[in-house]
């Protein structure tokens, strides 16, 4: 988790982004939102407030990487020739790493990253 989230019950939607990790944006989480797999509501000022209780929900579903035990928020799809391909899902910063390594060895097509967290 990149936050601490014990303090208020509520948080904005670009403060929600960075909570659930890198590669989620304030876009994915209103996204979250208006298809009702994200709880929030509008204050006074109309602005969208998300409960930090289904922030820890969302997390708590969360495995843990293979490598370090941080939340495995991101999934790496690795695309050799003739089709094959090799899957990884990590958390954020060994996701890169590990998209780096795999950039630089031959025979490889193409390396996307995803973030399980931040869908459209």
């Amino acid at each position: 988790m990149s936050k601490d989230i014990d303090g208020p019950e509520s948080v904005s939607i670009s403060e929600a982004a960075t909570i659930l990790g890198a590669g989620v944006t304030p876009q994915n989480v209103r996204s979250r939102i208006l298809r009702g797999t994200l709880n929030a509501y509008k204050n006074n000022n109309d602005d969208w407030r998300v409960l930090v209780a289904d922030l820890k929900r969302i997390l708590k579903e969360v495995e843990a990487c293979d490598n370090c035990a941080k939340p495995a928020t991101t999934k790496i799809i690795v695309k050799y020739h003739f089709h094959d391909r090799v899957e990884f899902i990590l958390c954020n910063e060994c996701a890169r790493t590990t998209a780096s390594a795999y950039s630089q060895r031959g025979g490889v097509l193409e390396v996307a990253i995803h973030s399980l967290l931040g869908e459209d």
